[in-house]
């Protein structure tokens, strides 16, 4: 069977989900390439039956609709991931200072 996580390099699914709502997996395939949200679940499913302890993590666009993320971590729950982390950046040091 195929190394799932050779495109990670560690032992994390990131589901990514940029500003238009397309989502990206870092397993499985091209993590450049767009996939449907079966295929995701397909996906995800698979690598949680071989690792349920591995970290699963979204990383969203800012600019993406709320919607569109809690969507996503649906499809990881479904997937059977017991809990979902999130990605974020850090604020911009003027945001951090409160001005």
């Amino acid at each position: 069977m195929r190394n799932l996580w050779r495109h990670n390099g560690s032992n994390q699914l990131v589901l990514s989900v940029d500003r238009e709502g397309r989502l990206y997996l870092n397993i499985g395939g091209n993590p450049q390439t767009a996939l449907d949200d079966d295929t995701v679940a397909a996906r995800a499913t698979a690598a949680l039956r071989r690792n349920p302890e591995v970290q699963v993590l979204v990383k969203a666009d800012s600019a993406v609709a709320y919607g569109r993320v809690v969507q996503a971590m649906v499809i990881l729950q479904r997937a059977g991931a017991r809990k979902v982390g999130f990605i974020t950046d850090p604020l911009p040091e003027r945001a951090r200072r409160g001005s």
